[in-house]
């Protein structure tokens, strides 16, 4: 069996087609070379917030012979940050509540945040972030009805969502109320 080197020689590159009508009117928005890398990313960077698109990839070699189209996805860009909807404060945890998902893999540092519980300062001794939630373990705990103002200034891990839209700094008081 003999393969032509030529063949082997043909550089690949991944076309990105995008349309906001489901099923036509695709048009080429950019392009990435096979690496053989076993996955690849695009980043579409001229998107508008709050318009869905609909994404094909197609493969063409340097002959400008091009493959079929692979299957459809959609996709809606997110230019929008998260929003705190909701602080509570329970014993040793308070809880900040968001709009949307978050980004489990950005978990901020305890210094990022300031906890105080009626003017005193409290110490942060973890961080999680867990779906819409960031769940911060203090010490000491707080009680029914202490004043809790909570702050907080991105460090190198911003609270973020999935999309990496980051959370602005603020502060924002709440008073707790333990559930028994």
């Amino acid at each position: 069996m003999s393969i032509s080197l030529l063949q082997l020689l043909l550089e690949i590159v991944y076309n990105i087609l995008r349309s906001t009508t489901e099923g036509s009117g695709h048009i080429v928005i950019g392009g990435i070379s096979d690496n053989e890398s076993s996955s690849y990313t695009f980043i579409d960077n001229t998107a508008d917030n709050g318009t869905t698109y609909f994404y094909l990839v197609r493969s063409e070699n340097s002959n400008n012979v091009e493959s079929s189209n692979s299957d459809e996805v959609s996709a809606t860009s997110d230019a929008t940050s998260p929003s705190l909807y909701l602080i509570a404060a329970n014993a040793g945890i308070v809880t900040l509540d968001y709009d949307e998902l978050l980004d489990f893999n950005s978990t901020p540092a305890s210094a990022d945040f300031n906890v105080q519980s009626n003017a005193s300062s409290l110490t942060i001794n973890s961080v999680e972030v867990s779906g819409p939630r960031v769940i911060l373990e203090i010490t000491p705990d707080v009680n029914a009805g202490d004043n809790v103002t909570v702050s907080y200034t991105p460090g190198t891990n911003a609270i973020r969502d999935i999309a990496t839209n980051n959370v602005a700094p603020r502060s924002e008081e709440h008073t707790s109320e333990l559930q028994s």
